[in-house]
């Protein structure tokens, strides 16, 4: 995921670039994600969870955030905000 992250700013980095030089303005393309793990169905409680989760990215002003279960099983996951 943080490779997104980085991708992401290239490309809004490019794109800004080609909007400066046009003389246009840019508006940043950006994204949010929620990660939550379990039993999934359309409706289903991991699903409502990590929504909210995304949502909540904007409060804090981060990009990915993960629930408890999945930042326990993947060692790779730190704790940032940017």
């Amino acid at each position: 995921m943080l490779t997104v992250v980085r991708e992401l700013e290239t490309l809004n980095g490019r794109w800004k670039a080609r909007a400066d030089a046009r003389g246009d303005a840019y508006q940043e393309v950006g994204f949010r994600i929620g990660i939550a793990t379990g039993n999934y169905s359309v409706h289903g409680d991991n699903v409502n969870l990590a929504s909210r989760l995304e949502g909540v990215n904007k409060f804090y002003r981060t990009k990915i955030l993960a629930s408890e279960v999945p930042r326990n099983l993947s060692p790779k996951i730190g704790v940032t905000r940017g």
